[in-house]
């Protein structure tokens, strides 16, 4: 998937085609996460964090398409509010659907579609994690690997991977685009100005060091 502003983006052959359908109700163009959930609609997530003064707001959102990706309505808004280290709200940053239907957020998973949410223990930066195909949750952590949790992070730590790219180890805090195929493979996109895609050798989830 991908997203321009106002128009919607989907390829079903690995990227050599493209069609773009205009998304209407999709008022954003910086996504967090694109998800697949199992009933066949389409969510679009986008956390934002502001300071002002002595108050810090973060907002999360999360919208829905149930005609692949033309129409799009809110189906996640939530705030919480900072003000002198008193906290009001709740808001989870959303980064997939487990294979179960279950909302995965960098720190909870929702079993109702984000209307209450259950906190998990995931150790690492809590504000970049990806989500794989089977719902193991992966985060940066701070020796620079990904650790793997299982169960979207209800579960437990399944090991620490190594990210190594043309024979150089890059901190995993530095990968932003990243997703994950059936089999578990991370797919890493970067380069400038020309972007550039790279593939793991195996699946991230077989190689987690225990």
């Amino acid at each position: 998937f991908g997203l321009a502003p106002g128009t919607f983006y989907a390829s079903s052959d690995g990227g050599q085609r493209w069609t773009a359908t205009a998304a209407t109700g999709l008022t954003l163009d910086e996504p967090d996460a694109f998800a697949a959930a199992p009933d066949g609609s389409l969510l679009v997530s986008r956390f934002i964090g502001t300071t002002t003064d002595a108050t810090s707001t973060w907002q999360a959102k999360v919208w829905r398409s149930t005609d692949r990706g033309a129409t799009w309505t809110i189906a996640y808004d939530a705030t919480v509010v900072r003000t002198d280290d008193m906290f009001t709200g709740e808001a989870h940053r959303f980064v997939g659907v487990a294979p179960d239907g279950a909302w995965i957020a960098t720190d909870a998973v929702s079993h109702d579609g984000g209307v209450s949410w259950q906190r998990t223990e995931v150790e690492g930066d809590r504000g970049l994690a990806f989500l794989t195909r089977r719902g193991n949750l992966v985060t940066p952590s701070p020796d620079g690997t990904w650790r793997v949790y299982a169960s979207g992070g209800l579960g437990e730590l399944q090991g620490a991977y190594e990210v190594e790219i043309d024979g150089m180890t890059i901190p995993a805090s530095q990968l932003r685009s990243v997703a994950f195929d059936d089999a578990g493979h991370a797919y890493v996109a970067g380069g400038a100005p020309y972007v550039r895609i790279w593939r793991s050798l195996t699946p991230v989830e077989a190689l987690a060091q225990r």
